[in-house]
């Protein structure tokens, strides 16, 4: 049984914790929903609550905010700016700095897509966002306590996975790169991230289907994961990405990238976790099928 919860009360920063604490207080005034996404996400619930190292850091915090229009999400940034602990960073359209030195990037989903997947911002037509997958992953959201009194929804590591993936596909350089480094960590360490017992109880066929190979099953295991939050379209988007970036006879882009990260002596167990990855996310039914 996966967890849904995770209890980081004590382990995060006090910026932290005052930002996410003011921005619930004023986003539930206005029956806004969020969660958090990205590197924050990552950084808190692999490090602070299973104790795998991550090697870096960041210095930001991003929210997938749901809302009903874009009426709602520029209340949401006027309710925050109304505090006098937050101001904007006119270099960034959704972007606010809390009390002057910690990034707050927010990013709407939902009712503001337009087709869906994809957001357009209004003052600027020719900037168009990827949000494929955030509403799945705002659904199959982690609920973590990062204050005795305060629960705040967290991407899960599938979801995370997912949202990685796609932000992979569209991005190069460095952001590209980073994106590969996160989705090493989830490969590497999904097992030790709180699954090990599911693994050993609830899917050994896993373990012994790939030899007892730790890495490999949790792969697989993170591949029936994210398929069972997916809905058709987006599971559809990943499996592409994995075709055609880590495929027979396509380009190895995605093994490549991985690799520079685990060292490319690593080329063909990179290539091999990805097999799992997608052969995990292949034989599981996704949300709409079940």
């Amino acid at each position: 049984m996966k967890s849904t919860s995770l209890d980081l009360s004590g382990k995060i920063d006090p910026v932290t914790v005052d930002l996410l604490s003011k921005t619930n207080e004023v986003a539930k005034k206005i029956k806004v929903d969020f969660f958090v996404i990205g590197a924050t996400a990552r950084d808190l619930i692999l490090e602070k609550g299973f104790g795998i190292s991550i090697g870096r850091s960041t210095a930001d915090l991003d929210l997938g905010v749901l809302v009903n229009g874009w009426k709602t999400y520029s209340k949401l940034k006027d309710k925050l700016l109304s505090t006098g602990q937050f101001i904007m960073d006119n270099r960034t359209a959704h972007r606010l700095l809390y009390k002057s030195i910690l990034p707050l990037d927010m990013i709407p989903f939902g009712k503001v897509e337009s087709p869906p997947g994809s957001i357009e911002w209004p003052l600027d037509r020719d900037t168009r966002m990827n949000v494929m997958g955030f509403q799945e992953a705002y659904d199959h959201a982690l609920i973590v306590r990062v204050a005795p009194n305060l629960d705040v929804r967290f991407v899960s590591l599938p979801g995370l996975a997912v949202l990685k993936l796609i932000a992979w596909s569209e991005r190069s350089g460095e952001a590209a790169s980073k994106d590969a480094a996160d989705l090493v960590l989830l490969l590497k360490n999904y097992v030790n991230a709180g699954n090990m017992k599911r693994l050993y109880e609830e899917h050994s066929d896993l373990l012994l289907e790939e030899g007892h190979d730790q890495d490999r099953a949790g792969a697989r295991l993170l591949g029936q994961d994210m398929s069972e939050l997916m809905t058709g379209q987006t599971r559809a988007e990943v499996l592409g990405i994995l075709r055609n970036n880590a495929g027979p006879g396509k380009s190895d882009r995605l093994i490549i990238a991985i690799s520079k990260h685990l060292g490319m002596d690593a080329y063909e167990e990179d290539k091999t976790l990805l097999e799992c990855l997608t052969r995990g996310i292949k034989e599981t039914p996704h949300t709409e099928e079940k």
